[in-house]
């Protein structure tokens, strides 16, 4: 919720927001960050800190490099776009 939606706020409508660790678990990072502690989103890196694209697995097609971001499947489009502001670092 905007905080110019808040109860007796009449001025212009503003956001807040908190910048988080890299975490897999996105759904419990928003679950907390908004509800419990009432921020409107969160900024997040999207890649794992330790992730290292030299890293390849080898498979019967040759090489591959692993993928470096969370599954667009943990959270639903609307939630990405309207919640969560990635960062590279």
């Amino acid at each position: 919720m905007a905080l110019g939606e808040r109860g007796g706020d009449k001025a212009e409508s503003r956001y807040c927001g908190i910048e988080t660790d890299f975490n897999d678990d996105m759904p419990h990072v928003l679950d907390f960050n908004l509800s419990s502690a009432g921020f409107d989103f969160v900024i997040a890196p999207l890649m794992d800190p330790a992730y290292r694209p030299s890293l390849v697995q080898k498979g019967s097609l040759g090489s591959v490099v692993l993928p470096f971001a969370g599954s667009d499947l943990v959270l639903s489009p609307s939630q990405w776009s309207s919640h969560v502001v990635g960062t590279n670092c």
